[in-house]
């Protein structure tokens, strides 16, 4: 039994609401463990590490690795895969059926010229070369003549002037009176004016 005059001493109104508290008005909760004990395995796991670190190196012997099962190199994989599609390819070429084939006419494109287009083609490329090889020097002088004078500004523009004429929309034009300000004398009038000057 535990000595109660060690304990601290718990003021009298706090015992007293300890005691009389109402235990039902609690609200029922779960208890979820903050610090789970690690499993069977973690611990064999840990233990595994621990005796691998502190291993002491120098209790190995030495062995001679053999490579029993070797990668192939990137020219095989290459190789093997060169065959794998010339096999498709054979086997889709034997097995391929002909009756889906479509009636084709063959269309020469390209023909090649014959024997007077070659001689033609040997003519000009003479001619080029004779050209090309003409001594300069045999050459004579000559004069420009202008056979065909250019218009001056003023014949342009009484050329577009034509033009605009030509193509101009007589709808456009508005209905106007035309109004005699200088009239001409009548027969009787000029008549007078003979008489008037005899």
């Amino acid at each position: 039994m535990c000595d109660k005059s060690n304990q601290p001493k718990v003021p009298a109104e706090v015992e007293t609401e300890i005691t009389g508290f109402d235990s039902s008005k609690l609200k029922h909760t779960e208890t979820h463990e903050a610090n789970v004990m690690p499993s069977t395995d973690v611990i064999n796991q840990e233990k595994t590490i621990q005796n691998i670190e502190g291993f002491d190196k120098t209790k190995l012997k030495p062995t001679d690795v053999q490579e029993k099962n070797p990668l192939p190199e990137k020219e095989v994989i290459e190789q093997e895969k060169t065959i794998i599609t010339q096999d498709k390819a054979i086997q889709d070429i034997e097995g391929f059926d002909k009756s889906k084939l479509k009636h084709a006419e063959v269309q020469e494109k390209n023909p090649l010229p014959d024997g007077q287009a070659v001689a033609a083609e040997k003519q000009e490329l003479a001619r080029k070369e004779s050209i090309e090889k003409f001594p300069r020097d045999k050459l004579k002088p000559a004069k420009t003549e202008e056979r065909v004078v250019l218009p001056d500004k003023q014949v342009i523009t009484q050329e577009k002037t034509i033009q605009g004429i030509e193509v101009f929309d007589k709808g456009q034009l508005k209905p106007t009176t035309t109004e005699v300000k200088n009239p001409l004398p009548d027969k009787t009038t000029i008549e007078q004016e003979k008489a008037c000057c005899k």
